[in-house]
C-alpha cells in the first residue's frame, strides 16, 4: 500500500468557468468556486483570474499545508450538447490549471469525466450532475454545495469537484470509492463518513 503523508491532502478541480476547487483532508473538506473576473466593466462575460488560480492552489485555501498530496484534474473533452465556444473555454481553462500545478511543482493526474464518474457515481440513478451531486452529498455530508448561502440548488461545479477530490483520495490510498463499493474492515475508517465543517 502506498506510503502517505500524516493527514493528506487531496484536491479536485473543475477546470470551467462554473467550476470550483476542493480541497479534503480527513477531516475537514472545502470548496471553492474557479476565480474569474468580469471581461469588462458592465459586462456579465468572465475571464479565469489567473492570479487568484494561484493562490487558491498555493495556499491551499487556508489549510496551513506545506504540500499537496495529489490533485485530479478533469481533462478537457467534448460533451453532448456543448457548444464550440464551451468546448474551447472549458480547455482552456484545463490548461491554465494544468500550466500552474506544474510551475507550482504539484502532483497531479488527469482524469476523463467518465473516469471518476464510474469509479465515484457507480450504482447511483439519473445524468451526470445529480449523480455527483448525490455521491458528494452523501460521502462528504457536511460540505455544502451550494454556490452562496442565497442559492437554493446544489452547484454542480462544486459537486463534481468534491467527487474528483473522492478520486485523487482513492488513488492515492489504492481503493475504491464506488458506491455500490463494500469497504473491508481494514478500510472503513478511510471512507470520509463524517466531517467536521470548517468554521
Amino acid at each position: 500500500m502506498t506510503t502517505l503523508p500524516d493527514n493528506p491532502l487531496f484536491v479536485g478541480i473543475d477546470p470551467g468557468l462554473d467550476g470550483a476547487v476542493c480541497f479534503l483532508r480527513e477531516d475537514e473538506v472545502s470548496c471553492e468556486l474557479t476565480p474569474t473576473i468580469k471581461k469588462e466593466v458592465g459586462s456579465s462575460k468572465r475571464l479565469y483570474n489567473t492570479k487568484e488560480m494561484v493562490d487558491l492552489l498555493l495556499y491551499s485555501n487556508g489549510f496551513h499545508r506545506p504540500r499537496i498530496t495529489l490533485v485530479a484534474l478533469e481533462k478537457g473533452s467534448a460533451r453532448p450538447g456543448q457548444g464550440t465556444v464551451s468546448m474551447f473555454r472549458f480547455g482552456f481553462g484545463c490548461g491554465l490549471f494544468e500550466g500552474i500545478l506544474a510551475a507550482l511543482r504539484l502532483p497531479y493526474i488527469l482524469v476523463h469525466p467518465k473516469t471518476w464518474q464510474k469509479e465515484i457515481c457507480g450504482g447511483l440513478s439519473g445524468d451526470t450532475k445529480a449523480r455527483a451531486i448525490q455521491a458528494a452529498g452523501m460521502m462528504l455530508p457536511q460540505l455544502s454545495l451550494r454556490k452562496s448561502d442565497r442559492s437554493t440548488k446544489p452547484h454542480t461545479g462544486k459537486a463534481d469537484s468534491a467527487c474528483l477530490a473522492l478520486y485523487a483520495q482513492s488513488k492515492a490510498r489504492g481503493i475504491g470509492y464506488n458506491m455500490a463499493y463494500k469497504p473491508t474492515e481494514d478500510h472503513s475508517e478511510l471512507l470520509p463518513v463524517r466531517r467536521r465543517p470548517i468554521k
